[in-house]
């Protein structure tokens, strides 16, 4: 059920459900009237039955309107878009540590893939994220995000500061002016939380590969087992058969 509710549009959501609630409205009331008609008949007139049936149904309304708003907040608030595939494996260049495969995805198509040999003991992936207030969020419109570097990274501070790192921008040529704006004063705007810098790093494990998703607060990533040759079977595999 949860599947079903985050594949599908948001407005076409909240049309089946009011059209189930106005059915079982439609319903209730039919058997009202009909009980009210049998009851006209046989002269037997109870004013307090029909207010429990007027309270069974607005309690009923009550419960439909509940559930609706809890899936519809279920879906708003746990939602991941997959934005990005990484996988490490060795490299050859004496200079680097290792070679990190990065894949962007956007709308749930798969982009040019890069190569990068990083330096470190860890690999990162940076980006921008809008962060919309919840009553925004609930309605349906997702994070907004860039995905604007990828690096090495020591997770040992002594050596972050004494050895060389390797950063690699994934925005060449991009106008900056927009995310610059928004830094400034996004958080003044009406309907967004806030607007900040984010980051998502592992260690690289060959005979892996990473899933990088963007949800309601960030940039989050999930390990998975190698199964195919190259990445580019899974991520092939991946964006044919939906993550369950």
């Amino acid at each position: 059920m949860r599947e079903l509710f985050a594949d599908m549009n948001t407005i076409l959501v909240y049309a089946l459900l009011f059209v189930v609630t106005l059915i079982t409205a439609y319903i209730l009331l039919a058997l009202r009237n009909a009980f009210k008609k049998k009851e006209t008949q046989k002269k037997k007139k109870s004013p307090r039955l029909g207010c429990i049936v007027s309270l069974i149904l607005l309690l009923t309304a009550i419960a439909l309107f509940s559930t609706a708003a809890y899936l519809r907040a279920f879906h708003a608030f746990t939602k991941q878009q997959l934005v990005a595939f990484v996988q490490c494996r060795p490299t050859p260049i004496e200079l680097a540590d290792f070679e990190l495969v990065f894949i962007p995805v956007i709308d749930g198509v798969q982009q040019q893939p890069h190569t990068f040999p990083l330096k470190g003991d860890q690999w990162t992936v940076e980006g921008d994220i809008l962060k919309w207030e919840n009553m925004v969020t609930f309605v349906g419109l997702h994070t907004m995000y860039r995905l604007t570097r990828v690096a090495g990274r020591y997770s040992d501070v002594k050596s972050a500061e004494s050895k060389q790192v390797t950063p690699y921008t994934l925005v060449a040529g991009q106008n900056n002016g927009f995310w610059r704006f928004l830094y400034n004063i996004g958080e003044r705007l009406p309907l967004i939380e806030g607007v900040y810098g984010n980051s998502v790093y592992s260690y690289p494990a060959y005979g892996y590969y990473y899933k990088i998703y963007v949800t309601t607060s960030g940039f989050s990533t999930e390990k998975k087992s190698k199964q195919g040759d190259t990445l580019m079977d899974e991520v092939a595999n991946e964006l044919e058969f939906p993550r369950q």
